[in-house]
């Protein structure tokens, strides 16, 4: 994994490299934006970039910011996840927790063993609990020679003040459209016809990562079918209001993205509503029972329905009971 390989986060790429090529990097990072965006990648291409033996410059006269690709025994141990100096922590259930942490601190306790610096990337450090996140802090403001942290989060706001003041933070940016779906024309095996790979893109809300999770997921082929059961819920049906809480409170796992697809269909309800071009359209495939759905559903319905929407997507994130969240939604957004 080499800086080249991240897509659309130059000005986070740029910033990495002029701190490389000043030899002047930060003991602690923060990378933080939605996910699926690159901040792993990138984070494991500084990890290569800081060891490599053989680091190469990206243009005339610049110093190695670049790692050699692969072709030293640094980078080799990298990419097969090998090497002693690279640590990466990843929440143990719901949490990281006191325990993961406590146990970091005590392999601080020694330089690195091969490289000339000890990286450890914690995923997901917004779900650092209370006492984890405590204990890292006391490393963070007294960071051990030769180791650099980099933390990964999606919501900063999530995360101790006093954590994210002692990091460097580094914004990683939504993916354009554009972004999106030229690399699913040409993603692996699995290359994409255009028009399909725009849809991706406009219903990826700017992550790749969740753009290529949609292509291999049958709930593309559902998404169909439930907005237009959104688009046409009616109080006269209540049977079928029922059996459609029903049915979507079986898709535990499934059931975040699901509401997610709905707030895309509010959403192109209220650009139709307001006038906006149908360029605008996530749901471009859906078109005409959108044109029908504006003319039914008012613009304060449809603002009141992308409120419920979000409230049902908390709801749902704390483990309540998905069937009363979701009969209680429809009946609310019913017409």
């Amino acid at each position: 994994m080499s800086f080249a390989e991240i897509l659309g986060q130059e000005p986070a790429i740029k910033l990495l490299k002029n701190s490389l090529e000043r030899g002047k990097v930060a003991h602690a990072y923060l990378f933080y934006g939605i996910e699926g965006i690159g901040k792993e990648k990138t984070a494991r291409a500084l990890a290569r970039a800081l060891n490599c033996l053989s680091p190469l410059a990206d243009a005339p006269g610049r110093k190695g910011v670049e790692a050699c690709g692969g072709e030293c025994r640094s980078c080799l141990k990298m990419e097969s996840g090998t090497h002693p100096d690279l640590i990466v922590i990843k929440p143990s259930g719901a949490f990281i927790r006191i325990e993961q942490i406590r146990s970091l601190q005590r392999q601080l306790i020694y330089k690195p063993l091969e490289g000339r610096y000890r990286i450890i990337i914690i995923t997901n450090a917004d779900l650092l609990n209370k006492e984890s996140a405590n204990c890292l802090l006391k490393t963070l403001e007294e960071p051990p020679d030769a180791s650099i942290i980099i933390l990964m989060a999606t919501d900063i706001n999530e995360l101790l003040p006093t954590i994210v003041s002692r990091c460097q933070a580094v914004p990683f940016r939504p993916l354009s459209p554009e972004v999106i779906s030229e690399y699913l024309c040409s993603y692996g095996d699995n290359r994409f016809p255009p028009a399909q790979a725009a849809l991706l893109a406009s219903l990826s809300g700017g992550s790749l990562g969740r753009a290529v999770r949609l292509a291999d997921s049958p709930l593309m082929e559902m998404r169909r079918d439930v907005c237009i059961q959104l688009i046409s819920l009616s109080r006269q049906d209540m049977q079928g209001l029922l059996l459609l809480a029903e049915d979507l409170a079986g898709r535990k796992e499934e059931l975040p993205e699901i509401i997610a697809m709905l707030s895309t269909c509010l959403r192109d309800l209220l650009f139709l509503r307001q006038g906006l071009d149908e360029r605008h359209l996530i749901n471009k495939d859906l078109r005409e029972v959108l044109f029908e759905g504006a003319r039914r559903w008012t613009e304060k319905e449809i603002i009141h329905g992308l409120e419920l929407l979000h409230s049902a997507e908390q709801a749902v994130t704390r483990n309540y009971n998905r069937q009363l969240i979701l009969e209680n939604l429809f009946l609310q957004l019913a017409h």
